[in-house]
């Protein structure tokens, strides 16, 4: 069978490359095709009115983040962006400074802490950790904010740490756990011991 193959394959070869002979037995090329070279034209330039001519504005950067190491030196992973926890207090010069001393804090655990900055608890576990920061001096009369450092654990190991801000009265949005699925925590600030110098 495989010489009966390689027999009439060799037959169809020979057909092909006697077909491409002259009857002088020269092969046929054949004659090179010449195409019409084309000169590339420019488009014209439609002249635009300065108003039509847009300005290509900053891209924005994304300071998003989960871990207060996603962020630059100086700077928190605060409410989910990098950002200065200075920023968020009016502290110019020749104004009464005043800072929270003792922090009243409710949590949805049906907890109540009194605690001064530094302080903080912890819930399911230790697997959702808080402590109040301590926040730069501030003018008196200014509304207070104080913040809360959040860390999340998954057996130990820390895969969120950012900061929260509570305003005193307020209460903070519902803070879940990827791992743990049962967890609804929330901390409100009941009120704040102010001290000022």
């Amino acid at each position: 069978m495989m010489k009966r193959l390689s027999i009439i394959f060799i037959l169809i070869l020979a057909l092909v490359l006697l077909g491409c002979q002259k009857p002088s037995g020269e092969y046929y090329v054949p004659s090179e095709i010449e195409i019409p070279e084309e000169t590339p034209t420019e488009p014209e330039a439609i002249p635009l009115e300065k108003s039509e001519v847009e300005e290509a504005e900053p891209e924005e950067v994304d300071l998003s983040c989960t871990h207060n190491e996603n962020c630059t030196q100086g700077k928190l992973c605060i409410e989910g962006k990098c950002q200065v926890l200075a920023d968020f207090y009016k502290t110019e010069e020749g104004c009464k400074k005043c800072n929270f001393k003792d922090i009243e804090i409710l949590t949805s655990d049906g907890e109540t802490y009194t605690l001064s900055r530094g302080r903080g608890s912890y819930t399911a576990a230790g697997a959702l950790d808080w402590t109040i920061l301590t926040g730069p001096d501030y003018c008196q009369g200014e509304e207070i904010i104080v913040p809360v450092k959040i860390l999340k654990r998954n057996y130990g190991q820390i895969f969120s740490d950012e900061v929260i801000m509570l305003n005193v009265g307020e209460t903070s949005k519902v803070i879940k756990h990827p791992f743990v699925k049962r967890i609804a925590f929330t901390l409100t600030v009941e009120s704040v011991n102010e001290v000022c110098s």
